[in-house]
């Protein structure tokens, strides 16, 4: 335990970070702490499942319970949000005025459609099938999965 005196160590400020950001997505979206984190293993597993899809179990579990397979995940997803979903569903989910192209005043309050295309944005971002076809996600996986097996 540290002091309130002592600098969080890199390690602490990542978790905080985290834990904040998830708490702020469980806002945005309605969600649990507990919903969140089975959401982000589901899809851990998911993609793993896929990505070594008729390879054996052993190479699976291998990489499934590396910490170097679990930090990338965790980091990535962590990424995600920050760069693409908080932003996004900052804005849409926050009631505000601003001044249109006619120069009128526009009061826009977020809707229920505007609530779920928040939530179909946040799956679709991490889903398991779209990361199998982001290139630079999984470079960065194979880029793991060799450190892994070595």
């Amino acid at each position: 335990m540290r002091t309130t005196l002592s600098k969080p160590t890199h390690i602490e400020a990542v978790r905080d970070m985290a834990y904040n950001q998830m708490l702020q997505i469980c806002d945005l979206l309605g969600w649990t702490e507990e919903y969140y984190s089975e959401h982000q293993l589901k899809e851990y597993e998911l993609f793993l499942e896929r990505r070594f899809h008729g390879l054996p179990k052993e190479i699976l579990n291998k990489v499934r319970y590396s910490p170097v397979m679990a930090g990338l995940w965790k980091n990535e997803w962590i990424s995600r949000n920050n760069s693409d979903f908080i932003p996004f569903a900052t804005e849409m989910c926050t009631e505000s005025m601003h001044v249109n192209e006619l120069g009128h005043l526009v009061h826009y309050v977020p809707s229920d459609t505007d609530y779920a295309t928040v939530y179909d944005e946040y799956c679709w971002l991490h889903n398991s099938k779209r990361l199998l076809n982001d290139a630079d996600f999984m470079a960065q996986v194979n880029y793991a999965i060799n450190l892994i097996s070595k």
